[in-house]
Formats: C-alpha cells, structure tokens, sequence
C-alpha cells in the first residue's frame, strides 16, 4: 500500500534524477520539450513473454507528490515549447482507476498555468496520450479519453489468427467484442 511521503523523499529512491529548476543549461535549447513519457504504474494486464519491463506485477502508483514536483521542474526549466505531448506509457496506463488520472491531470493543469502565468507570451499546451494494449477499453474510458481530450495508441501484436503463445491473458476476466457503435459514439 502507498503511503503517503514528501517528493524529495520519493524522488531518490526510485532514482529520479534532480531536475534543473532554471532556465537551459548548456546544450539545452528554451522550447525543445515537445514529448514527455510519464510511467503511472509498472503493473500490465498481460504478460508478454517479449515484454522489456521487469516488474509488470507491480501495482504501485506514481505518487502524485512526485508528479507535481517533476511538472513543477520541468515547467521550470525553459524546456517545454508551446505544444507538450504527455505519454501516459509503460505497464498499462488503463489498469490505474480514471480517479487517480483526474488528480495527475489537474496536476499537470495546474502547474502548466502557473508557468504560463510567468510566460505569457510563450504558453504551453498539453495533450494527454495514452499508449494502451486496449484490452480494459470499454465505454467508460472512452468517455474518460473524450472528456480529456486523450489521444489513445494502440500496441498491437498482430491478428487474431497468429499464435498467441508470446500473450497471456489468462488472469483477464472474459469479455465481448467492442461494439461496432463505440466507433463513431464518441
């Protein structure tokens, strides 16, 4: 279970470097951010033998204390453009509850406005992406990814008809074909 800490206490552990909280250093060009991969658990619904994630089984989440802080530090730093493209990546995004996501969004929100208070001139937009293998995608989430405007990429291994050995859905509970409606619905 997740107990709450301070972010500096988070950060070492799970061996985060420390972000500048200034402009560019030398190399580094004000605007260059333009895509951010940010990891919500490790956990993945499937196991895929030719996964490279160690730790697909574990459950924890990002800490939103550490989430604020490192958007915090990198709105900080001058690197963010006007556009910035959160990837919600690595393990499955969907196997954390849409509650948690709600609280990372307006995190991000938020520290995005108040960088754009300092630079008005220069705002930054964030689009939030999922990359999902869309196995736990029903109406719910669909309704989740139209609110936000979430852009969803779907990793797929290939058609029905090759050999499944590589994917273990063992542990998933059954369920019906996405109906034909959800397409156009949202």
């Amino acid at each position: 279970m997740w107990r709450p800490m301070a972010a500096s206490a988070l950060a070492k552990p799970l061996g985060l470097p420390t972000l500048p909280s200034r402009l560019p250093g030398p190399g580094l060009v004000a605007g260059s951010l333009s895509l951010l991969i940010l990891q919500a658990s490790p956990f993945c619904n499937l196991d895929c033998r030719y996964c490279y994630l160690p730790d697909r089984n574990n459950t924890q989440r990002l800490p939103l204390p550490l989430l604020d802080r490192v958007m915090r530090q990198v709105m900080a730093s001058g690197l963010p453009g006007r556009e910035l493209s959160i990837i919600w990546h690595a393990g499955e995004p969907m196997a954390v509850p849409q509650a948690w996501y709600e609280e990372a969004f307006e995190i991000v929100a938020r520290q995005v406005r108040l960088s754009n208070l300092d630079h008005p001139a220069t705002p930054t937009q964030v689009t939030h992406h999922f990359q999902t293998n869309a196995v736990l995608i029903n109406a719910d989430w669909c309704a989740f990814f139209k609110r936000h405007g979430v852009r969803v990429g779907v990793s797929i291994d290939g058609p029905a008809a090759l050999p499944t050995s590589w994917v273990s859905t063992a542990t998933l509970p059954a369920r019906k074909p996405w109906p034909a409606s959800w397409a156009n619905k949202w």
